[in-house]
């Protein structure tokens, strides 16, 4: 994990704008606990198209942020439960947990923050 958020990457999806990569991380921040719950009840009945849909959304979000660590994190659980191998998905959630905390953390530093 070299690089949680690549902010260069972030300021071209915006196009400079820095309140809409506010708006963003925003909405990111108000869908991030359901996300993460609708994930954890996919892996709960071990469905696995449900998993590879409810982490493909969140995976969404956060590429749009330029969360890079996260995004690929989240790229292997996905595969992972495309290829329906659910307890090896299961296992990669629960090790990219860090990786989800330490990118939210960063994101909420960068809300605070007046310009990139």
């Amino acid at each position: 994990m070299d690089m949680l958020v690549d902010l260069s990457k972030a300021r071209e999806i915006c196009g400079g704008d820095f309140s809409l990569y506010k708006s963003l991380i925003t909405i990111l921040m108000e869908s991030y606990e359901e996300m993460h719950r609708d994930i954890d009840q996919a892996f709960q009945i071990q469905e696995s198209a449900a998993i590879e849909d409810t982490v493909h959304k969140l995976k969404g979000a956060l590429r749009n942020l330029s969360a890079v660590a996260a995004v690929e994190h989240l790229q292997t659980v996905e595969v992972l439960a495309k290829n329906k191998n659910v307890h090896q998905a299961l296992d990669q959630w629960k090790k990219g947990q860090v990786i989800l905390t330490k990118t939210l953390e960063f994101l909420r530093q960068q809300d605070r923050k007046k310009d990139f």
